[in-house]
């Protein structure tokens, strides 16, 4: 399984998506625990409570049944353990 990453936004206007892919078994088990945390227990930031001008960023994980876990979120949300994987 991977997990994609992908960081919309900026401070720049024409700033193009930029994303990363890991494989689910590469990641040290706190990066796993974390990631697992933050998609079955989202914490999902309103727009009106993001940043300007800031990065948000789309954490989506392909499941072995077909199905697809996604959430997006602030880049000032996006918890510490994650945050070596942000593009």
């Amino acid at each position: 399984m991977v997990i994609k990453v992908t960081r919309y936004g900026g401070p720049m206007a024409g700033m193009k998506p930029s994303t990363k892919i890991f494989q689910i078994d590469d990641l040290d088990l706190s990066t796993k625990q974390a990631l697992e945390t933050l998609l079955k227990n989202p914490t999902r930031s309103s727009v009106a409570d993001r940043t300007p001008d800031g990065f948000v960023y789309s954490f989506e994980m392909d499941e072995a049944e077909g199905s697809k876990k996604q959430i997006e979120i602030g880049g000032t949300h996006v918890p510490e353990a994650l945050r070596k994987l942000l593009p």
